[in-house]
């Protein structure tokens, strides 16, 4: 099957210290199955993380997203907001 490109979307994440997703592990995160975090560049090192990666400042995360199944405001506010 083809993938739509209209249909995704690359977003770029700088976790900031204030950032309600900082020091915790992505499956602790609430992400819908539409978001992938990709990749995870710390310092000098990228890598593919999993659920036990902990997001720390400074991490800049390459997320892709599925933009027909949740808006890009939607990842933003999860990694950035203490939304509850």
């Amino acid at each position: 099957m083809p993938i739509d490109k209209e249909k995704l979307q690359l977003l770029e994440v700088k976790i900031e210290s204030g950032y309600s997703s900082c020091g915790k592990q992505i499956m602790d995160l609430g992400l819908s199955e539409n978001v992938i975090i990709g990749c995870i560049v710390r310092g000098n090192n990228t890598f593919v993380p999993n659920g036990r990666t902990e997001i720390r400042k400074g991490d800049m995360l390459m997320i892709v997203i599925v933009t027909n199944r949740v808006s890009q405001e939607m990842v933003l506010t999860g990694l950035i907001e203490d939304i509850y």
